[in-house]
């Protein structure tokens, strides 16, 4: 797969170009394979200080995406992915929201509603995280799980492609519901968590609309139980489950 790099370039003035600069320099600076023979030790090393940038720039980001792979490990061991996929999930869900790092702090930290431009903004961040992380050439196994993430299961309503059911990558599939787990659970300056069981029905409720069922259900089942009745409804929903 290949994210194309023009978008750094052609789009870059929409974003913060002084943190931008910052992390193309340490991507070619910290270059440590060339794709072709990427190992795990060598993208977790770049993936490290990934992490540390995006902490410095949002601390509730980086605090979501952590949670986000411990979700992820999870499901995917209630899947029974082997250890080294469960290691690329986990590491694909830490850096899943990294292209939020260029986005600006009047958006990201915004302590009310975006604007519908301000959210289209803030919907790039998987194509800009992808061409950012391609940068460094350790990271095509995570890349598919960056890009998607916000893609629908049954199509039509995701971004930035919309994909729909097994179109869009397995990775990616799991991210989206761990995402949307963790972004209902906790607390943000403009919405209050919902309790556990609020989350898993809700999870359900999506199930087969917005979020792979098979996934969904390993999720659930790997996070905690819902009553089966919900499941018997998986268009309840109109409103899309997962975060920006």
């Amino acid at each position: 797969m290949v994210v194309t790099n023009m978008f750094l370039t052609e789009q870059r003035h929409r974003y913060d170009e002084k943190q931008l600069n910052r992390c193309i320099s340490l991507l070619m600076r910290n270059r440590v394979c060339d794709g072709s023979s990427a190992t795990i030790d060598e993208a977790r090393f770049q993936a490290e200080a990934l992490k540390d940038m995006l902490g410095k720039k949002c601390g509730y980001t980086l605090g979501h995406s952590e949670r986000v792979a411990h979700y992820c490990s999870l499901a995917g061991k209630n899947m029974n992915l082997t250890g080294r996929e469960i290691k690329i999930l986990a590491m694909s869900a830490q850096l899943h929201d990294f292209g939020k790092i260029v986005i600006p702090d009047s958006i990201l930290k915004k302590p009310s509603s975006l604007t519908r431009k301000e959210m289209k903004l803030i919907r790039t961040h998987p194509q800009i995280g992808a061409a950012l992380m391609e940068i460094s050439g350790c990271f095509s196994d995570l890349l598919p799980g960056v890009l998607y993430h916000h893609e629908q299961y049954k199509g039509g309503m995701g971004y930035p492609n919309v994909f729909g059911g097994d179109e869009i990558p397995l990775y990616a599939r799991i991210i989206a519901v761990a995402d949307s787990y963790d972004a209902m659970t906790t607390d943000r300056p403009y919405q209050k968590g919902v309790p556990k069981e609020t989350a898993l029905e809700r999870l359900a409720f999506g199930s087969g609309s917005q979020f792979d069922p098979k996934i969904a259900a390993s999720f659930v089942n790997a996070i905690g139980t819902v009553s089966k009745s919900v499941w018997h409804f998986p268009d309840l929903r109109q409103e899309p489950l997962l975060p920006a």
